[in-house]
């Protein structure tokens, strides 16, 4: 009985629609590419401390490499070189504050986005160069190893 019902089975199979037999390969591709990624970055160290809980992302000999996204106490989501952050990214803290912009190892280095909101705001936690906009003050310009060194409005206008 057993026989007949997977016979049943590849029948029914070869006679699907070539359209439907389409979107089940890519549903089950895309499903074991999840699989693949979430697995593979299970395995992948990120090296800040305040976001090396959860990794989903690129990989490279067991480090964060490429795009990923990282979380902890803290959040970012951008790219990583070598486990660290390195290029383009989002740093989100649990009370507030972000940062969009460029990183170099593991630090704030280019030009980039400092977003506190009044909240949270204290004179340590600024660097005194920046504007409030609403209910935020926000520093835009280049960082410097973390540290907010010259305000600008765009890259273009902090090469000149």
């Amino acid at each position: 009985m057993a026989n007949v019902a997977v016979a049943s089975q590849i029948e029914e199979r070869q006679n699907m629609n070539p359209s439907r037999k389409t979107a089940i390969n890519l549903i089950c591709a895309a499903l074991l590419n999840i699989f693949v990624v979430t697995a593979f970055a299970a395995d992948c160290k990120v090296n800040d401390p305040d976001i090396n809980v959860e990794y989903v992302g690129d990989c490279l000999k067991g480090l964060a490499h490429g795009r990923g996204k990282a979380k902890g106490i803290d959040t970012y989501e951008g790219e990583f070189k070598q486990g660290n952050k390195h290029g383009i990214g989002t740093y989100v803290w649990p009370d507030g504050p972000r940062y969009q912009g460029n990183y170099a190892d593991d630090r704030r280095n280019g030009f980039g986005t400092m977003t506190i909101p009044r909240k949270v705001y204290s004179p340590q936690k600024t660097s005194g160069k920046g504007a409030w906009i609403g209910d935020d003050y926000i520093e835009t310009g280049i960082f410097l190893r973390s540290n907010f060194v010259f305000a600008c409005g765009s890259p273009e206008t902090c090469k000149q």
